[in-house]
């Protein structure tokens, strides 16, 4: 498996909501990638991955088989429960072919209920 961090997503994304030192809380975030595949084969996966009270967690958003040259989508509404109040939040892309190129093309995280104005959201392009 090899996975390379493709962006820190902005703290006014994840933490709105925060829970007071101790406590528990639930967020959900809209998250998607569109990731160019121009060599290698079989899965990838689109992670957010976070650190809170409890250490480092991670959540999958999606996955996808590819089998070549292409484009491909990851994305879904995630739901994490998070302990006391996160230090750190990143999209990951894990892969298990070492031989995959790949550029990631736009990536979107955003609070869900909440409106799309720029500065709620992080979009990246490469």
């Amino acid at each position: 498996m090899t996975e390379k961090q493709i962006a820190s997503v902005p703290e006014h994304l994840w933490g709105a909501g925060q829970a007071a030192r101790g406590r528990s809380w639930d967020a959900q975030y809209n998250v998607a990638a569109w990731v160019r595949i121009s060599a290698g084969r079989g899965s990838v996966r689109l992670l957010l991955r976070y650190t809170d009270e409890q250490g480092v967690q991670q959540l999958v958003v999606d996955s996808a088989t590819v089998s070549g040259a292409g484009t491909v989508l990851l994305s879904s509404m995630v739901s994490a429960r998070l302990h006391g109040r996160p230090t750190a939040m990143q999209a990951v892309l894990v892969w298990d072919d070492p031989a995959l190129q790949y550029s990631v093309e736009e990536l979107y995280v955003q609070p869900a209920g909440q409106p799309a104005v720029r500065q709620e959201k992080l979009i990246s392009v490469y």
